[in-house]
C-alpha cells in the first residue's frame, strides 16, 4: 500500500534561523545570509532540521512568515545579530517569538560576540553565541532536547541561571 509521506517542510523543526532586517542596508545588502549557512552547517551534519528566514526579502510581512514557521512548532530561534539598527530588529522579532511561542532564543553574530552581558541583560534573550558558533548551536539544540552536553560545558555559550548572567 502506498502512503503519502509527511512533507518535511511542514513538519516541526529544530532551529529557526532568522536574518533580521537591517534597516536602510536592506535595499543595498542583497547577498544570501551566509552567517545563517555556516551557523547551521554542523546541526544539518548531525541531523537536526534547520531552516532559514531571511526577513529582508518581507520587509512588511516578515512577522506573518514568521508565524507560518512557529505554528508548525520549533524548538529554538537563532538571530544573527550585527550592532545597530540589527538590534531593533531582532529585538521585535524575540519579544514576539518570546511572548507569543515562548520557544528559547539564541543571539550570535557581532553583536553578542562584543557585549554578551548587555545582549544577555535583555529579557527576550535566553542564549548568546560568541564567535564561532556552528558546533555552539548544535550542541545547544543538543542540550535542549535532552541528548547533548550541559549548557556550562558549550564553549562559547552565554545564558542566565537563576538570574545570574553565565558565560
Amino acid at each position: 500500500m502506498i502512503t503519502k509521506k509527511e512533507d518535511p517542510c511542514m513538519s516541526e523543526i529544530d532551529i529557526l534561523m532568522v536574518y533580521p532586517r537591517l534597516g536602510s542596508q536592506d535595499t543595498v545588502l542583497r547577498d544570501i545570509p551566509l552567517s545563517l549557512l555556516y551557523a547551521a552547517a554542523h546541526s544539518v551534519k548531525n541531523g537536526f532540521r534547520v531552516k532559514i528566514l531571511d526577513c529582508r526579502l518581507y520587509p512588511k510581512h516578515w512577522k506573518a512568515k514568521l508565524e507560518a514557521i512557529l505554528q508548525r512548532g520549533c524548538s529554538l530561534v537563532g538571530l544573527s545579530v550585527m550592532t545597530g539598527h540589527p538590534i531593533t530588529t531582532s529585538l521585535e522579532i524575540a519579544k514576539y517569538v518570546k511572548e507569543t511561542y515562548n520557544v528559547p532564543v539564541v543571539w550570535g553574530g557581532p553583536h553578542p560576540t562584543i557585549l554578551p552581558e548587555q545582549t544577555l541583560a535583555n529579557p527576550y534573550v535566553d542564549f548568546i553565541i560568541r564567535d564561532w558558533g556552528s558546533e555552539p548551536l548544535c550542541q545547544l539544540i543538543s542540550a535542549l532536547k535532552g541528548r547533548g552536553p550541559i549548557l556550562e560545558d558549550i564553549v562559547g555559550l552565554g545564558f542566565k541561571k537563576n538570574g545570574h548572567i553565565v558565560l
